[in-house]
């Protein structure tokens, strides 16, 4: 998830002042992509050897928000996973994407 030490990670939350000018679905994916991203270096892999890919959505329609961050990021490579609504709220507050992978290392 979007997290850092204190909760959601402050960059992952939507402005109050303009709520419709960012989705916060899609900076959640941003920064649990990017940690991923870190792990899978730390492990000797890569985003390309994800196997496996499960997302967790408090609302489905923000699937294709965070599927186009995947797209930035494997290049438009086809993943296998599986997009599922559940209820609100996540272990953290204020997130709404909970994201689970499975990565090769040879």
């Amino acid at each position: 998830m979007a997290a850092d030490r204190d909760g959601l990670a402050p960059s992952a939350a939507r402005d109050p002042r303009q709520p419709w000018f960012s989705s916060p679905a899609e900076m959640q994916a941003e920064i649990i992509i990017g940690n991923i991203k870190q792990l899978c270096e730390a492990a000797g892999t890569s985003l390309e050897n994800v196997v496996r890919l499960q997302q967790f959505h408090t609302d489905i329609s923000e699937f294709h928000a965070v599927y186009k961050v995947w797209e930035r990021h494997l290049a438009g490579r086809p993943l296998p996973f599986s997009a599922v609504e559940v209820p609100a709220p996540l272990p953290l507050p204020g997130a709404s994407v909970l994201i689970e992978v499975w990565v090769y290392a040879p």
